[in-house]
């Protein structure tokens, strides 16, 4: 079975969506993300999901991480994690599913 996370993100105007991801999914502007987000302060490519040693992590690509304030280029999908991917725009791990 395959790793999974869940993320929530606000979408706008309070809306909340879910999403989905798994190891080589992307996050970012291109059409082709797994989550696209349509927001100049997000790059193209700004984020992967990848399988590491500690489980699911969300890799820095073109684009900045931050958590609790700090800035990160690698980050594990925890759940509860809030992930800051710009200014006022961040994703929550929901959970987690094999």
């Amino acid at each position: 079975m395959r790793d999974r996370v869940r993320l929530s993100f606000e979408a706008g105007e309070g809306e909340v969506r879910e999403v989905v991801l798994e190891p080589g999914d992307m996050v970012g502007r291109m059409a082709t993300c797994a989550l696209r987000l349509d927001d100049p302060r997000i790059s193209e490519a700004h984020a992967l999901v990848s399988r590491r040693r500690e489980g699911l992590v969300l890799l820095a690509l073109r684009g900045r991480l931050s958590v609790d304030g700090k800035p990160r280029t690698r980050v594990a999908l925890e759940v509860g994690k809030r992930i800051v991917l710009a200014s006022f725009l961040s994703v929550t791990v929901v959970a987690r599913s094999c």
